[in-house]
């Protein structure tokens, strides 16, 4: 019941242009719920308790279509004047919160959504309302709407259909409804998010500093990065990564946890590999780790140059990962004569290329 409550407030609020029911969501508490289930939905992955969360949503939201259509069909018509200027306050109200979200404010960027606005403004005077037109102005809508911050509402006030969007919805006018609807479906699958189940990142190797061992530059690159991936997704976070034969160090994949943690990491969304010695164990101990939960959209973060090998050695244990290199060895800025002059820093990337491809020939040999 508390669901179908939620998804009246969000109906509402898309009703409203200037109020934005992505936003309401993020209030009532469900957005990140919301979009979890959309894309599980497009990916026609079904869940019994998303589908439920989904259908008692749309429920509210749907009826607050219903009934608050014809209301505010009713205030256009009887107070344009009011109406309009309720949506104009609702806008400029907005703008300081839109702006406490730009850190870094660009005039170009302000002038190019400007732009666009007005180009819209000029196209609405010569599109004629027709089934093609409404069906884009369905997607665009929604595509506005699953984004915190932006109104659905006032987008299609934008695009001149508003009041004959309304005034469908009131009288059920089909031949309007049906692809708008159908626009809407469209704009939300192609705006649904990525899914992440579990962030995998591999160990490069520790040194053992003045306080105790820690994790080697090229490793404590990949963790970060994997780190912040995990907390956008709200993923499981996998290290692997344990100690050399005859080694009495930290297994760097305990130390990366560690480092995990301290970085806001939840605990229990840490899953550690401390056993493997090396990328071929990686890819054998964490596909036990990804088959006994069930995690099926993975992403692979390590080195660039180790990539292709790490790719390779998760591909022989059925194991579809999505690659996201970090810590390139490579300067892709202009190259000048400076560049030719032998450093430490490019002797290493040499010694680590050399690494790579002796590893990738060894690999071929022993996989096949």
């Amino acid at each position: 019941m508390m669901n179908v409550l939620r998804g009246f407030l969000i109906g509402l609020a898309n009703l409203v242009p200037g109020v934005s029911g992505a936003t309401m969501a993020v209030i009532v508490g469900v957005y990140e719920r919301l979009i979890d289930a959309v894309a599980n939905f497009v990916k026609l992955r079904f869940k019994r308790e998303q589908i439920a969360f989904i259908v008692a949503l749309g429920i509210g939201i749907l009826a607050a279509i219903l009934v608050g259509s014809a209301g505010m069909k009713h205030l256009l018509e009887r107070s344009p004047a009011v109406a309009y200027a309720i949506f104009f306050g609702l806008v400029l109200g907005s703008i300081p919160k839109l702006r406490r979200e730009i850190s870094d404010l660009k005039l170009f960027h302000f002038a190019v959504g400007a732009s666009l606005m007005l180009i819209f403004e000029l196209l609405v005077h010569t599109v004629q309302l027709s089934g093609t037109y409404v069906l884009l102005t369905g997607i665009i809508a929604a595509c506005a709407m699953i984004l915190p911050g932006l109104s659905g509402s006032l987008v299609l006030l934008i695009l001149g259909v508003y009041d004959d969007i309304l005034d469908a919805l009131v009288n059920l006018k089909l031949a309007i409804v049906l692809p708008f609807g159908i626009g809407v479906i469209l704009g939300i699958a192609l705006m649904a998010p990525q899914r992440c189940d579990a962030i995998i990142v591999l160990g490069g190797g520790v040194l053992k500093g003045p306080e105790g061992y820690e994790l080697r530059p090229h490793t404590f690159k990949r963790l970060i990065e994997g780190v912040e991936l995990a907390k956008t997704y709200n993923a499981f976070l996998i290290v692997s990564g344990g100690t050399l034969p005859g080694s009495s160090q930290q297994p760097e994949a305990t130390i990366m946890a560690q480092l995990a943690q301290r970085f806001e990491v939840p605990n229990e969304k840490v899953l550690v590999d401390a056993e493997s010695k090396n990328t071929y164990e990686n890819a054998k101990n964490v596909a036990k780790i990804v088959k006994e939960l069930n995690l099926k959209e993975l992403v692979l973060v390590t080195s660039a140059v180790h990539m292709k090998r790490a790719k390779m050695s998760f591909e022989k244990f059925k194991v579809r990962v999505h690659p996201y290199p970090v810590d390139y060895l490579c300067d892709y800025g202009p190259v000048s004569w400076i560049d030719f002059v032998p450093t430490k820093e490019s002797l290493e990337a040499n010694m680590l290329a050399l690494h790579e491809i002796v590893g990738l020939l060894w690999y071929r040999l022993k996989t096949r």
